[in-house]
C-alpha cells in the first residue's frame, strides 16, 4: 500500500505473467470473477479490506506489478466499469460478490470443480512427474 499522486494504491507483486485483460471487470458479479479473473478477485478483496479499515479514504487504486516487466515501474491497474478508482460507494456491491463466492464455496450441494489448467495441482501431474512408477 502506498500513496501516489495524492491517492492510495494497493499493489501486488507477481513473478509470473499477467494479462491486463484479467484485471478488467465490466460488471461486479461472481460469474465475472471466475476463470481468468482470479487476480481481479484478489485485488477486489484487498480494496474491500482496506476501505473497511480506513473509513476516511474514499477511493483506492489496486493493481499488479509483474516482476517480468522489470523495465516498467507502472502497475497494471484493476478496472471496474472502465474506471481504475475503486470508490467507497462500491463496497456494498463488492461485499455482495465476495459473500456470494464464500457462500458458493461453503455450499455442500455445489460440487468442487477442478481447474485442469492448474500448473501446481499434484493430481494433474503424471505419475512419472511425481517420482512414481
Amino acid at each position: 500500500v502506498d500513496r501516489y499522486n495524492g491517492g492510495i494504491r494497493i499493489l501486488d507483486l507477481k513473478t509470473g505473467k499477467v494479462d491486463p485483460a484479467q484485471l478488467n471487470l465490466k460488471e461486479l458479479s461472481l460469474d465475472t470473477l471466475k476463470g481468468e479473473k482470479r487476480y481481479a478477485a484478489q485485488l477486489l478483496t484487498y480494496t474491500w479490506l482496506y476501505l473497511n479499515e480506513h473509513p476516511e479514504v474514499e477511493a483506492v487504486e489496486a493493481g499488479i506489478l509483474p516482476l517480468q516487466r522489470a523495465a516498467s515501474h507502472e502497475p497494471m491497474l484493476l478496472k471496474v466499469h472502465g474506471e481504475t478508482q475503486i470508490q467507497r460507494a462500491m463496497l456494498p456491491a463488492i461485499e455482495e460478490v465476495l459473500a456470494n463466492a464464500v457462500a458458493e464455496m461453503m455450499d455442500t450441494e455445489v460440487p468442487m470443480t477442478h481447474d485442469p489448467m492448474s500448473k501446481y495441482c499434484r493430481f494433474c501431474l503424471k505419475k512419472e512427474d511425481r517420482g512414481g512408477a
